[in-house]
């Protein structure tokens, strides 16, 4: 289900949405704990591999990965096995997260601020350069050339994380 409903839905729109519904898939929120997180006790294992493997990679803190844990709280999954937001799971106050900030202030506007940190984990510099490098040594060379992969990067930033334009670039550069 989860390559049908996320991988394969979302190949060809933006990693932006892609990376939202695989937050809010089943399968994700239990394979990394999230299901498991609460506002008393934050389960850091989604919030780190969402930064390590899914965006910026090796850049972040040992706070902002505690800080994305207690923002994620309330993501969960239902008695039905099916994707739902808790806000009594969801811890709120202050977050700051490589640079994201936000007042977290409410459990009942806490899934909106955890979707607001997925977009801007999406958007970040580091996540263009990461999804460029990945997809040059996937299709280009083992050690891509960094010109390619800072001109994917940047279509990657000037399209709102749409893919399209990326693999048209790549596919069309000498």
């Amino acid at each position: 289900d989860y390559d049908q409903s996320v991988t394969r839905r979302y190949t060809f729109g933006t990693f932006a949405d892609m990376l939202k519904a695989s937050a809010r898939h089943p399968a994700m929120l239990t394979y990394l704990d999230n299901r498991s997180s609460t506002r008393a006790h934050p389960n850091e294992n989604y919030a780190r591999e969402l930064m390590e493997l899914h965006t910026v990679g090796m850049i972040y803190s040992e706070a902002d990965v505690q800080a994305a844990a207690r923002l994620l709280t309330g993501l969960t999954v239902d008695k039905a096995g099916g994707y739902t937001y808790d806000p009594a799971r969801h811890a709120t106050g202050p977050v700051t997260v490589l640079g994201f900030r936000h007042a977290n202030a409410t459990a009942a506007g806490g899934e909106t601020a955890a979707l607001a940190l997925l977009d801007y984990l999406a958007r970040h510099p580091a996540t263009a350069q990461r999804i460029a490098t990945k997809l040059c040594v996937r299709f280009v060379a083992d050690d891509p050339p960094p010109a390619l992969v800072a001109r994917l990067a940047q279509v990657y930033l000037d399209s709102g994380t749409a893919i399209v334009p990326v693999l048209r670039a790549l596919f069309t550069s000498p």
